[in-house]
């Protein structure tokens, strides 16, 4: 044919090879990407050794053993992410949760109380902190805790509606049903 290029033998066998070399290279990669999404477990481990120096993947994979039932994994991987990053406030309330479950209350009040101060717009601590109160049958420290709460998150329905309950069991009918009022005007 007339203006076709013509290439050596060994030229068009460099490209061809060098052609396979880089789609095995991109498969072989590929591949080790796929493995990483077998499972979630699976997946936060890869990408906690992708991105060391940030705390989400190893939050992620400690809710992720949380999900799946394993709590003393997932506390050691909270613990872990404290050692490397300090204090993270979402990781102390979750080993908070883990001791709360576990009936080690006194370890969940100190866990709730540090994730609150550290981060005081957050009413998750709080609230699990009332909670521990009532698990140990201290419903006025809860009540005192809950109104605290709903008087800086007053749209945080959940703890109106653990407050409500507690009041309930006090037996102040009538300022919980102010509270459950409040909800059902609220709720979206």
């Amino acid at each position: 044919f007339v203006g076709e290029a013509r290439f050596s033998r060994p030229a068009r066998l460099a490209a061809t090879g060098a052609l396979c070399a880089f789609l095995a290279a991109h498969i072989s990669a590929a591949s080790t990407r796929n493995r990483a999404w077998a499972d979630s477990e699976t997946f936060w481990k890869y990408q906690a050794g992708e991105l060391p120096r940030n705390p989400a993947p190893l939050m992620n994979l400690g809710e992720t053993r949380e999900i799946l039932g394993d709590d003393a994994s997932a506390a050691r991987t909270y613990g872990t992410v404290c050692e490397r990053f300090g204090e993270v406030p979402e990781a102390l309330h979750r080993l908070g949760r883990i001791a709360r479950r576990q009936g080690h209350l006194d370890t969940a009040q100190a866990l709730y109380e540090r994730a609150a101060e550290l981060s005081p717009r957050d009413p998750r601590p709080l609230n699990n902190l009332a909670e521990v109160h009532l698990a140990r049958g201290e419903p006025m420290k809860a009540i005192e805790v809950f109104e605290r709460l709903t008087q800086e998150h007053p749209r945080y329905l959940l703890a109106r509606a653990n407050l409500a309950r507690a009041l309930e069991s006090a037996r102040r009918e009538d300022e919980a049903a102010d509270h459950w009022r409040f909800i059902v005007e609220h709720a979206e």
